[in-house]
């Protein structure tokens, strides 16, 4: 197992989701991360499985440089979930200047508790996330 130790915040001081402590598991070519979810008032954390035979860490970062090239905003609501589905999140705009991420976070899909919290992104940081979520999730870089 292969640790890489960059954490990538998403989000502001008061409301943020920040990813951290990747883990790539190479028998299984499996990854897993730290989610620390933080809200005035609340801060919630476990680790998440990010790549188990399907690589949905490619997924989310092609679903923020989508976001990216839509600057001017998009239709609906984007998701993503991750492979253990205990990390879901949706992306909204406002159709000015704006994306708006609902994040869910679960202590398990069947029981335990669940959060959920609202993050303002704004539009000129999601260039930037996209290549930070790509240099976070590369298994090159532990």
């Amino acid at each position: 197992m292969e640790t890489q130790d960059s954490r990538l915040v998403i989000g502001d001081g008061e409301r943020s989701l920040s990813l951290s402590d990747r883990r790539w598991i190479a028998q299984d070519s499996s990854a897993t991360c730290a989610v620390v979810l933080e809200m005035p008032g609340l801060l919630a954390s476990r680790r998440v499985q990010i790549n188990f035979y399907y690589d949905v860490a490619a997924e989310l970062c092609e679903l923020f440089e989508r976001m990216a090239a839509q600057w001017k905003g998009w239709q609906g609501r984007l998701t993503w979930s991750s492979a253990d589905a205990n990390l879901q999140l949706g992306f909204t705009h406002n159709g000015i200047s704006h994306s708006t991420m609902d994040v869910a976070l679960r202590e398990d899909p069947a029981f335990g508790w669940r959060i959920t919290a609202e993050i303002d992104i704004e539009l000129g940081a999601i260039e930037r996330l996209a290549a930070e979520l790509r240099a976070f999730f590369d298994p090159a870089a532990v």
